[in-house]
């Protein structure tokens, strides 16, 4: 029986990921089988390495099959991230290696999971995306006065660390999720609706509302330390 099954785990969800044996040796008229679903389920190919394009976290399967014995099945497992999952190679938003699979684009619903080596600032430019969530554990930086406009939703069950910035909503939004939202500046775009939590929202910079603003039952306070416009 083989060993083991080495591979590239986890891949971009359109990326591919070539899986070899490790270990063990075929018998007379052996072959290495693969399989997924579940050890001799849905044939995947034949040899010591095969190529797999999952489009969804999948767990493959190889044997040794032969005239005289079949071995047990070693496992490997796939994990595919969504476009737009962040990766955290380093700890900017605006370096396409930090993403699957480029940097957001307004049609882009992030992902931003605690567990990658780094969190993301948006520091050197601007940043965009359709909805973004925060996962628990995580955190999105905006440093400075950098400006983050949000085409979609807000879901935050980690930490939104906004300094002196500016989200911007432009779009049918809703903010929700566990965590207490603190922004800065708050811009809620012409024509556009934002629809808040119902528990409380923070805001320590200016008011700007050129659409519309539903409370949702939620609070909203003001609490900066200086002087602030609605």
């Amino acid at each position: 029986a083989a060993s083991s099954i080495t591979g590239t785990t986890p891949i971009c969800s359109g990326s591919s990921s070539i899986l070899s044996v490790s270990g063990g040796s075929l018998g007379t008229a052996a072959a290495w089988k693969w399989y997924s679903a579940s050890c001799g389920g849905t044939p995947e190919g034949t040899g010591t390495s095969i190529t797999v394009s999952p489009t969804t976290t999948t767990t493959y399967y190889v044997r040794a099959e032969g005239t005289c014995n079949t071995t047990a099945c070693v496992s490997f497992t796939v994990t595919v991230n969504a476009i737009g999952q962040w990766l955290g190679i380093t700890n900017d938003w605006n370096d396409a290696q930090n993403w699957c699979t480029e940097i957001p684009t307004a049609a882009t619903n992030v992902v931003i999971p605690a567990d990658v080596p780094n969190q993301p600032t948006i520091g050197e430019a601007d940043a965009l995306c359709n909805s973004l969530t925060i996962n628990n554990g995580a955190t999105v930086t905006i440093s400075s006065t950098n400006t983050l406009t949000v085409h979609g939703n807000l879901i935050n069950n980690g930490t939104l660390t906004a300094n002196t910035s500016t989200v911007i909503f432009n779009g049918t939004s809703t903010i929700s999720g566990a965590s207490t939202t603190t922004f800065n500046n708050l811009t809620i775009n012409s024509e556009k609706t934002l629809t808040a939590s119902a528990a409380t929202m923070n805001i320590t910079g200016n008011w700007t509302n050129n659409g519309t603003f539903t409370n949702n039952s939620g609070t909203v306070v003001f609490n900066g330390t200086a002087a602030q416009d609605i």
